[in-house]
């Protein structure tokens, strides 16, 4: 669908998005760097590549398409943060992720997108930011390196040989008590419960978000 929506006539983009909504609604987002708060009731459909796939690709629309489909796109974000008590989280840290790699050049955009959650979760987002605040400073630091392989990024273990093109970042959800609670538990651990999403062939299409960050040659910068 997202290939589909880059080439498709504006009419035809509304359709295609509100066949999105849907599917979005079933999915609960995995990330090992991003904390979960309830793992309790039902659980979506999902995994750390289909979370990448889709965040990727949904960052993309909203730069690309935002101007005609704003009212669209807000509705696709809203229900994503709203299908899954684990999805603001993964939401927010991936925003963090992107305005990093971008060198703040996508910081507007990811903004946009806050201002949009807040619409409808902002007590949530308070609260989660307030932890952050509040929470002493873990020593369990990680990397954020660019890639030119889809999702165009990549945490590495502090213990790993850094490179120059590495910056060192601390998750902005991995220092809360929300993110502390889980970071002992393993990458597997993390996923209980949910239920695997299976990919498409060769890990289905990746929108070409890299288009917005710099080349991977020039370094991570970490923005204050």
């Amino acid at each position: 669908v997202s290939s589909r929506l880059e080439g498709a006539r504006s009419q035809n983009r509304t359709y295609l998005i509100s066949l999105l909504h849907a599917w979005v609604e079933n999915i609960e987002l995995v990330d090992p760097m991003a904390g979960e708060d309830a793992c309790e009731g039902p659980r979506g459909w999902g995994s750390e590549e289909a979370t990448q796939l889709l965040l990727n690709n949904l960052m993309y629309l909203t730069i690309c398409l935002a101007p005609d489909h704003e009212h669209e796109l807000a509705e696709l974000w809203r229900a994503l943060a709203l299908s899954f008590p684990a999805n603001l989280p993964v939401i927010l840290n991936y925003l963090y992720v992107v305005t990093v790699l971008s060198h703040e050049a996508l910081l507007p955009y990811a903004k946009r997108v806050s201002v949009i959650l807040a619409g409808v979760v902002g007590n949530r987002i308070a609260a989660l930011l307030l932890e952050q605040l509040s929470s002493p400073v873990d020593n369990a630091r990680h990397t954020l390196e660019r890639s030119d392989i889809p999702p165009y990024y990549r945490w590495k273990d502090d213990a790993e040989t850094k490179k120059d093109s590495v910056v060192e970042v601390v998750s902005p959800m991995r220092d809360s008590p929300m993110g502390d609670r889980f970071a002992a538990a393993s990458e597997d651990a993390s996923k209980e419960g949910v239920r695997l999403l299976p990919m498409p062939a060769y890990g289905g299409y990746y929108s070409r978000l890299c288009t917005y960050l710099p080349p991977t040659t020039q370094p991570v910068q970490f923005f204050t």
